[in-house]
């Protein structure tokens, strides 16, 4: 993630902690930050952003599952669960599907 992006997820983290928000759901809301600015890469200058391309992530990414099977939504669950669960945890689940 370039310095850009960083100095937007501690500015999205500074206000909601000035709002008082807790530290869970500061981090909650800043992993969803990234996940938004991690879709574009690097080159991408996020401030030239349309707000098509706003909606057209939100649709693929939170609003267009009624053609996912029950093992894409449990998949794309498990990886957004990635890096609070333990690798094991991760091998289970896979051995299982």
């Amino acid at each position: 993630m370039n310095t850009e992006k960083k100095n937007l997820v501690k500015k999205c983290e500074g206000t909601l902690k000035m709002g008082g928000r807790s530290e869970i759901t500061a981090k909650n809301y800043c992993y969803a930050v990234k996940r938004f600015l991690n879709y574009y890469n690097n080159k991408t200058n996020i401030k030239t952003l349309t707000i098509d391309k706003l909606i057209n992530y939100f649709k693929k990414n939170y609003l267009d599952i009624n053609d996912m099977t029950f093992k894409d939504l449990y998949t794309a669950f498990y990886e957004y669960q990635k890096d609070k669960v333990r690798d094991s945890t991760m091998k289970t689940y896979k051995d299982r599907i």
